[in-house]
């Protein structure tokens, strides 16, 4: 027997026990395996077969009419339409005949849930409770209701008169309005309005838009915000007038936008956590004649389309243009899309009709009685055992054959002609919903998207379900694609933007037992990369929304709705099983009870709010960047970044420009792509001037190109063949299962030494998720680099070459981890360079800039793979100088006195350091990290010197000798590996927008950057400061922009800090000097490191990397940001360019190493001597120019150099006559 809300209180409450029913499984695996191998059976025939048997599994009751009580989910039992996510038993299943009882039973309760038909995969939100406390009531209970629902009724049948009070479907002609009551489903009311043809509308009357799935009930798919395809109607809640809502003490109120816009806007999309809804009032349109559009296209169509779009909004959005901007959204309004997955296919359908005109389409949608006593028994009933959907095994095989089967089978819901508006437009026919509901199991998911980043989302999720890892595989139904209009609703998931809602299904993880991962690998992809919100009624919680954090999700909405529900249901009668429901806000810092900050006019936001349950997942630079997309259709790519791309949209490896497409070479310079090393030496040995490159992450086109005619050559370092394999096919670890991996595989790791070599070409990204996954040796979670860079899809050949650094003061940069490399030098020969070896060319190759030769292979140090604590402080940049100013005193004391403790404490204060410098609003994120062991001790002081334990360096001899071979003829040597450059037109297109309202852009990268910086304790590779690889992707195609860094001694470090406060926040020019900036600075401290030209020779430095997105775009200098940055390179004492980025040569004309590397730019020009005297590896670049003198008398260079560098002793390194 059922037991009520307090036990022993059964029978005087009256609630009925339900005999159980016998759990018989109707397995249909059965049937489809032998359907399945009856090769002559059709796709048709095999659907027509699954109906047959589809009234045998469970159903929903109310969705399938006069059913038979044992074969049924709800009003029986509390699960899904198909028996899963069920309540804990102990839930008791309310089925009330009236208003009257559902109010005894609400105050009966102490939690309640209102559910109709079982549309629902999130258990949690769904079930009332966990125990006998809960009740959920079944809406489609009502007497009134489910007599209609049963045998529906004609509007004919009042012959024109009032139909009856308690009758659940009133229509008023006159307002174009019809209320119904919550548990009609959306198809009953569709019909009967269709019907209703005797009063004004002879052809009847219809919703403005509707869901594609239309049994839910009507009060379930406004709490939940579900909608169908319309820019001008919204969804089922923007089409609401006013809703009558039960509240926990058993009344019920009316809400309107008139008489209460809070509340309204709260309990448009509630999901049922505000009260009962009993009723509904919708607005209505007069049925008319619609013409469906069908058009037969591939993703990467729809994609453009979008993106198109996309781009024109927000133009228009930048620009303040509303009109521009509906008439962007025009040419999606209406729009459905099937997306067949595995395939690529998809059929787009639009709808024409009278009077539909562009100026209809929106961008936002703006926006109390009690019942009688009753004292009869409560209508509750015990929850029966019914079955559920059998498993299918043939579902789990096949993706393609399947795709072809929905193909065929679903094209008459897409097939052109003009129909009554409520059959036209996409919906599921009664029929395909009972096959739908009784094929197999599966989970609904439903993403929304903005629809200012969607069609970057759309292309990105192309590159990830097409690409190398075939994520298509966990599709079998066809995607939905539609579009919704911003709307006011607090929790609307198009709450403050246009949407575009991509309905995707999993078949596949319910009947396998296991988790489908490449349909959760695309799921994960819109939540993570495209800022996407779930669907309230679908799956995905708490699977992809493991924390759900309100107050970021939904930033300016998430508290008002918080402050509703103080007011409509402050015992939390109806919050369900799920904690989603959380709410916490602070007062000038302090925190508050949260009913303290709300108003009847809702969340006082002049206060302040937060949430901060568990470290937020997504937001990151994606946001900014697709937000302000650049109006590009087809944007340049480096294609190893991207394999995926067509040739003619690439940079590098076919045209040699940076990733952007600026920084060209001259197009007779050839492009090299060796295949293997071999390869490699004949194009070296073959060209008079040679230059290595990766991914075109360069602004120097001097240095980055190997010269200006024929004779040159580029080598493309990704495309070894070994290389290009792992980046267009990563390999885990474990394929090896223990051994060693084949001799020419990319990345070997030496887990005794704690090193790794790696072939030059391998992106930084791609080698740190290998060292991740390499768990199956010593150490179980995987190693990592000691320290890594900001952007990690450079390769790492380049990375070193160029001095790239993350921030630590105990690792230094990329190449202050290096144990040794391999170089290939301009014979051909391969030597290898290590400190034991050779320090004097060690220390010339660890930071060479390509000038030596070829880098082929690294060996850096590792380091186990451990959790790390992120922490995060908020500082004006005033504070943020004043702090660095302290440990630059504190550093510069201790120097002078000699004192290495005292030294290393100083440095230990800003170790690992990083901090996002918001230029504009003057704010600092100083992020730190702390993870077991770490110690000031662990700062290594004696940077500069690299002791071996030989005597003297040894002569380099050749690892690889090719050049005993003797040359071969330029024809033979580069055939099929050079190549001319294909010339590419598509290159970043200069965006305007970004060149507009400044302030708004500084508080725009403030909101969406945030999570980088959320404190959390995770692993050491995912914990320091990265960009991740859609947001790099997304910024090398939004805008161009020139990025550069300067490395400022940590001796000058605040005094400059505190020059640039001034300069920027309170000299007369410093509002038109902060114009010249958009993104944050990004500052991090790289240690002393011994390299000749490393930025950090000779001491700690302080790195600063800002960039210029105004200039190109304007076609005119940025004056602001250019003040700024002759600023630290003039004022700020001894600081030098990072080599990889901007400022060559137009804020370093006439560049002198002698002056800028003093101590160390001969020893690197005597290295250049023995290495490469005939200069083939030069670059187009002028700064490598040497001169010495010996007792004041000018001598030629080679004659001061020594095998251990330049003679100090007797020569001096003179400065360049030519500056």
């Amino acid at each position: 027997m059922f037991v009520g809300p307090t036990r022993g209180k059964t029978a005087s409450l009256g609630i009925q026990s339900h005999a159980s029913v016998s759990r018989v499984h109707k397995h249909p695996k059965f049937f489809f395996g032998c359907i399945m191998n009856q090769r002559k059976i059709t796709s048709l025939a095999f659907f027509a077969m699954l109906g047959l048997f589809g009234t045998a599994f469970a159903g929903k009751c109310r969705m399938v009419g006069s059913a038979a009580h044992d074969g049924c989910a709800l009003p029986l039992e509390l699960g899904n339409f198909q028996g899963f996510y069920e309540c804990n038993p102990a839930v008791g299943v309310g089925r009330p005949e009236n208003l009257e009882e559902a109010s005894k039973i609400v105050e009966a309760y102490d939690r309640v849930k209102a559910v109709g038909v079982g549309h629902s995969w999130w258990q949690e939100q769904f079930c009332s409770g966990d125990d006998e406390n809960a009740v959920n009531l079944v809406m489609t209970e009502l007497k009134s209701t489910l007599d209609f629902i049963e045998n529906p009724v004609n509007p004919s049948t009042f012959n024109g008169q009032e139909p009856p009070e308690d009758f659940p479907i009133k229509v008023d002609e006159d307002k174009q309005e019809v209320t119904v009551a919550a548990g009609i489903p959306q198809r009953a009311l569709l019909e009967y309005l269709s019907e209703y043809t005797y009063g004004k509308e002879p052809n009847g009357w219809t919703l403005p838009a509707f869901s594609w799935f239309i049994d839910q009930t009507i009060g379930g798919a406004v709490a939940t915000g579900t909608h169908g395809s319309s820019l001008q109607h919204g969804s089922l809640s923007s089409q609401l007038t006013s809703l009558r809502l039960m509240l926990a003490n058993g009344t019920i109120i009316d809400i309107s936008p008139e008489d209460n816009p809070h509340l309204f806007k709260a309990a448009g999309v509630s999901i049922g956590r505000l009260g009962v809804i009993t009723d509904i009032t919708l607005k209505i349109k007069p049925q008319q004649a619609v013409t469906r559009n069908l058009r037969d296209i591939e993703i990467e169509e729809l994609a453009n389309e979008v993106k198109k779009v996309q781009d024109q909004y927000n133009a228009a959005i930048a620009a303040g243009d509303d009109e521009a901007a509906k008439l962007a959204l025009a040419k999606l309004d209406e729009t459905q899309a099937l997306w067949h997955v595995a395939s690529k296919a998809v059929w787009r359908t639009d709808y024409t009709y009278l009077d539909k005109e562009p100026e209809n389409v929106l961008l936002n949608i703006e926006v109390s009685s009690d019942v009688s006593a009753f004292d009869g028994a409560l209508q509750v009933y015990a929850p029966s055992d019914t079955a559920d959907i059998g498993t299918s095994n043939a579902i789990l095989n096949n993706a393609r054959t399947w795709a072809r089967i929905y193909a065929t089978t679903m094209r008459g819901f897409v097939n052109p002609g003009t129909y009554a508006a409520s059959k036209s437009f996409i919906s599921m026919s009664e029929g395909g919903n009972k096959r739908s509901s009784t094929m197999q199991p599966y989970d609904q998911y439903e993403v929304a998207i903005p629809i200012d980043r969607a069609g970057d989302c759309l292309k990105g999720a192309i590159d990830e379900i097409y690409g190398p890892k075939n994520l298509f595989a966990g599709f079998r139904t066809p995607a939905l694609i539609r579009f919704i209009p911003g709307e006011d609703f607090y929790l609307s998931p198009s709450n403050g933007h246009p949407v575009m809602y991509i309905n995707i299904e999993d078949h596949l993880s319910i009947s396998s037992g296991q988790q489908n991962r490449e349909f959760d690998e695309v799921m994960d992809y819109f939540l993570n990369e495209c800022g996407a919100r779930l669907h309230w009624g679908k799956a995905g919680w708490p699977t992809h929304q493991p924390c759900f954090d309100g107050a970021e999700d939904y930033p300016e909405s998430w508290c008002d709705f918080g402050c509703a529900v103080q007011e409509l249901d402050p015992t939390g009668k109806f919050r369900s099983e799920s904690d989603v429901w959380r709410w916490n806000a602070t007062r000038g810092g302090d925190v508050v009870t949260f009913s303290s900050c709300c108003s009847p006019e809702g969340f006082l936001k002049s206060d302040s709010f937060e949430m901060k349950i568990c470290a937020p997942g997504k937001s990151t630079l994606l946001a900014v960047l697709l937000l302000c997309v650049a109006v590009v259709v087809q944007a340049q790519r480096v294609c190893r970044m991207d394999p995926d791309v067509e040739q003619d949209q690439c940079s590098l490896p076919y045209q040699l420009g940076n990733f952007q497409g600026y920084y060209l070479c001259d197009p007779t310079v050839l492009v090299g792509r060796p295949e293997t090393i071999r390869d490699m030496r004949d194009i070296v040995t073959s060209f008079e001037f040679v230059q290595a490159v990766g991914v075109g992450h360069s602004w120097w086109q001097e240095q980055f190109c190997s010269g200006d005619d024929e004779n040159a050559v580029n080598l493309v370092m990704t495309e070894l063949k070994s290389t290009l394999d792992f980046i267009e096919n990563p390999v885990n670890p474990s394929t090896f299962n223990g051994q060693e991996p084949p001799e020419d595989f990319p990345i070997k790791v030496d887990e005794d030494k704690q090193e790794v070599t790696v072939a030059a070409g391998i992106p930084q990204r791609a080698l740190l998720e290998y060292l991740s996954e390499y768990t199956y040796g010593k150490e179980p979670n995987g190693w990592t680099l000691p320290a890594f860079s900001w952007f990690i899809d450079q390769t790492i050949g380049g990375a070193v070459a160029t001095g790239t650094h993350g921030s630590s003061l105990q690792h230094g940069s990329l190449s202050s981890q290096l144990t040794s490399l391999r170089l290939m030098l301009a014979n051909g020969t391969i030597i290898d360079i290590s400190p034991e070896d050779n320090p004097h060319l060690f220390k010339a190759a660890g930071v060479s800039i390509g000038r030596l030769g070829v880098i082929t292979d690294i060996t850096l140090k590792i380091k186990p793979q451990e959790q790390v604590q992120r922490t995060s402080e908020d500082l004006t940049f005033s504070e943020f100088a004043t702090v660095i100013q302290s440990i630059q005193n504190d550093y510069n004391d201790a120097i002078e006195a000699g004192d290495d403790q005292a030294i290393r404490e100083a440095l230990f204060k800003v170790d690992e350091t990083q901090a996002f410098w918001h230029v504009q609003p003057g704010v600092v994120w100083k992020v730190d990290f702390e993870y077991a062991n770490k110690s000031a001790a662990d700062i290594p002081l004696d940077t500069i010197s690299i002791v071996s334990e030989k005597e003297e360096s040894l002569p380099v001899s050749p690892v690889v000798d090719f050049a005993a071979e003797g040359n071969i003829t330029s024809s033979l040597a580069v055939a099929g590996n050079v190549f001319n450059q294909t010339e590419n037109p598509n290159k970043i297109e200069p965006f305007i927008p970004i060149t507009r309202n400044p302030s708004t852009w500084g508080s725009l990268y403030l909101r969406t950057l945030r999570a980088y910086v959320t404190p959390a304790t995770i692993d050491a590779s995912k914990a320091y400061l990265t960009m991740n690889e859609r947001s790099s992707e997304t910024q090398a195609t939004s805008q161009p922009y020139d990025q550069y860094e300067v490395a400022i001694p940590l001796e000058y470090a605040g005094d400059c800090l505190q020059g640039l406060n001034q300069l920027i926040y309170e000299s007369d020019d410093s509002e038109s000097i902060r114009d010249g900036f958009r993104p944050p600075a990004l500052i991090r401290f790289v240690s002393e490191e011994p390299f000749y030209l490393s930025p950090s020779y000779g001491h700690p430095v302080m790195y600063i990397n800002l960039e210029d997105h105004l200039s190109r775009s304007l076609g005119e200098e940025n004056e602001g940001f250019d003040t700024v940055l002759d600023f630290m390179l003039e004022e700020c004492n001894s600081t030098r360019l990072h080599w990889g980025k901007a400022g060559w040569p137009t804020h370093q004309p006439c560049f002198d190493g002698a002056e800028d590397y003093p101590e160390s730019w001969c020893d690197f020009g005597c290295a250049v001597q023995e290495l490469d005297p005939t200069g083939k590896f030069r670059s187009e670049s002028d700064v490598w120019r040497w001169n010495a003198t010996r007792g004041g008398d000018v001598v030629t260079f080679s004659s001061c150099c020594s095998p251990e560098g330049f003679l100090k002793s007797e020569c001096t390194c003179e400065k360049s006559p030519i500056c």
